[in-house]
């Protein structure tokens, strides 16, 4: 069982206090929920309930992460930190499914194997949960720097391989697929794959810092942080990228062969890919 110094943290000062950290993970709740509403406007778009799930994930993250970082016991903070596992472990899944969707692929993933990508998730989180009899996602807590209210967790054997290895998997594929998908694209439509993919890249190479030696604020997870900015991306392919409505397909040598203009428009009369005879016009 870990055990932490009870003086780290002293019984007098009150529950919680809001410092300048929380404010940077209230500010990444509030972005998360505005772009949300952009999201929920345009449910009725093939793949927007995946988009949805990974915002309300990503919103829950930074929530729980207000009260973590405010929160002056120790005990209270451990709480909210396996809260925060629980609503941002299936996050990278999530980002994954919704890459299989957008790169035309969704009929190779069965229900069987999309119960399995949940797997290490789950065990992540349980472990997180029942951390104090191994010590497997966290192995020590220190109290960060002075003011801060911040603690720096030890990581252990596991959080290596299920957040970092596997979250950094999955990214790394749904990158993968995106960046193919933008290829067989119309240049018109990169744009806004890219602004997705470096949106997806952004909080995985900001936890990355937070868990090296290098994080310029110990203790303070720079993830949370940089969500503004994804969600931004996200906004913007949303809105002027029409993201959502954007209906995967597959083009071939046989589409960009025709001597005429070809324009291919969803149900909702939206251009969706054009040739490049068609582009030419």
């Amino acid at each position: 069982m870990l055990h932490f110094p009870a003086e780290a943290f002293p019984p007098s000062q009150p529950a919680f206090i809001f410092t300048a950290y929380s404010l940077g993970y209230f500010i990444s709740f509030a972005a998360c929920v505005l772009i949300g509403l952009a999201a929920w406007t345009r449910r009725s778009v093939n793949g927007s309930s995946l988009l949805l799930l990974m915002i309300i994930s990503a919103g829950l993250w930074s929530f729980f992460g207000i009260f973590e970082s405010s929160a002056t016991a120790l005990e209270t903070k451990i709480i909210f930190s396996k809260l925060e596992y629980l609503v941002g472990q299936p996050l990278p899944v999530l980002l994954f499914l919704f890459s299989i969707y957008h790169a035309g692929l969704k009929r190779y993933l069965k229900p069987t194997a999309t119960i399995l990508l949940f797997l290490i998730p789950v065990a992540t989180i349980l472990l997180a949960f029942s951390n104090q009899y191994h010590g497997l996602v966290w192995s020590s807590f220190i109290p960060g720097p002075t003011g801060s209210n911040l603690i720096i967790y030890g990581h252990g054997f596991w959080y290596w391989i299920g957040v970092i290895g596997y979250s950094g998997l999955c990214i790394f594929i749904s990158s993968a697929l995106l960046i193919g998908f933008s290829v067989t694209s119309h240049r018109i439509f990169r744009g806004r794959l890219m602004m997705v993919i470096a949106g997806a890249l952004l909080p995985w190479i900001a936890v990355l810092v937070y868990s090296s030696p290098l994080n310029p604020l110990p203790g303070y997870d720079l993830g949370r942080i940089v969500i503004p900015v994804s969600v931004a991306l996200f906004l913007l392919a949303i809105t002027r990228g029409r993201l959502l409505e954007l209906v995967p397909i597959q083009r071939s040598l046989v589409f960009e062969s025709i001597r005429d203009g070809v324009m291919i428009l969803d149900n909702q009369d939206t251009i969706i890919d054009v040739n490049q005879e068609a582009a030419a016009l």
